[in-house]
């Protein structure tokens, strides 16, 4: 459905999902977006000179990066080989994409950067600057340099003291790799898989055995006893809340949500769980409330309660917004998206 990359910087590994042309890639985009850290968006600067827009495409986009809270979105104004962007052309175009984005609810100072980038170079400001002088002018981050600005929203998760651990993969020894979200983790610490409780005997980083990690490490992790921990499964602490009842917020696609059907499921955290969806509201700009209704038209935000038929780990778009995403289908298509309340 999408090709999946990594960009090492010097303190990270973010992986990207690409989204394919391919097949419906709107779909794709979405089914992507309950994954994803970061936005990294590219558009052409020729596009752009030559007096066209992607007001319609950015302003789609942005609603399904806010929506899903991603912690930074990059804009890439992708400059042909052999060709030069003039400073002012940049700043132009810059100006355009970030009010599209500022008039859909972004920071203009903290949620958007837009990088210039000349294609399939390393050197063309992904890693590095060029060794030319064409682009002294842009006083801005690269990419990997602006991944990595961000490295200070992991150290501040660490205070949440509430530890969450996003499983990669589990190698042929039954150890677990993956993603340390929130917290700090010591060897000898609980952790749930959902109501089986395993218990950390070693946390190894990068080959070596250490007593503790924390948030934002990759870790690999001996349990107690050996288990099937599938990718995208979430190891937590105890006191995690786990419910099978929650509310939600669910943003439709191109087609309508009805209280009567019984069809629904979410894909949240690698696991695919059957639902009852009860008490849709609908937000009312005029009066700035939440209305019941039987019916979601399409493209529509509604706030809606959640029964599953098992427990999920329960992590609110407020505390944890990547970990609280997932996607709504019906009869096994994709009809909407949108994260734990």
């Amino acid at each position: 459905m999408f090709n999946i990359f990594a960009i090492e910087t010097d303190t990270k590994i973010v992986k990207l999902y690409d989204t394919v042309t391919i097949g419906n890639s709107k779909l794709n985009q979405y089914y992507a977006s309950t994954f994803a850290d970061f936005g990294i968006i590219v558009c052409d600067s020729d596009y752009y000179k030559n007096g066209n827009h992607y007001d319609r495409r950015l302003k789609s986009l942005a609603k399904l990066i806010l929506a899903n809270k991603f912690l930074h979105t990059v804009v890439l104004l992708n400059i042909n080989d052999g060709q030069a962007l003039q400073e002012i052309y940049f700043n132009d175009i810059k100006a355009t994409i970030i009010n599209i984005f500022k008039n859909q609810g972004f920071n203009p100072n903290s949620d958007i950067t837009v990088i210039p980038c000349i294609s399939n170079k390393v050197d063309g400001f992904l890693k590095s600057r060029p060794k030319t002088n064409t682009y002294q002018w842009y006083k801005g981050p690269t990419v990997v340099e602006c991944l990595d600005n961000f490295s200070k929203i992991w150290d501040e998760s660490v205070q949440k003291g509430v530890n969450k651990i996003t499983i990669d993969k589990q190698d042929e020894l039954n150890d677990v790799i993956g993603k340390i979200e929130y917290g700090e983790i010591y060897v000898g610490d609980p952790l749930m898989k959902g109501n089986q409780e395993l218990t950390v005997k070693e946390i190894i980083v990068n080959n070596s055995v250490l007593p503790a990690s924390s948030a934002g490490t990759i870790v690999k992790l001996k349990l107690n006893q050996c288990t099937d921990i599938p990718h995208g499964s979430i190891l937590s602490f105890p006191e995690c809340t786990q419910s099978n009842v929650f509310n939600a917020y669910i943003n439709t696609m191109n087609t309508t949500i009805s209280a009567l059907s019984n069809d629904y499921w979410i894909f949240i955290n690698a696991e695919k769980q059957k639902i009852t969806i009860t008490n849709f509201q609908t937000h009312s700009v005029e009066d700035d409330r939440y209305n019941d209704v039987e019916i979601i038209k399409k493209y529509s935000r509604c706030y809606v309660r959640v029964i599953s038929n098992r427990d999920v780990c329960i992590n609110s778009s407020q505390d944890f917004p990547r970990l609280s995403r997932f996607l709504l289908l019906e009869k096994n298509h994709i009809c909407g998206y949108g994260n734990i309340a």
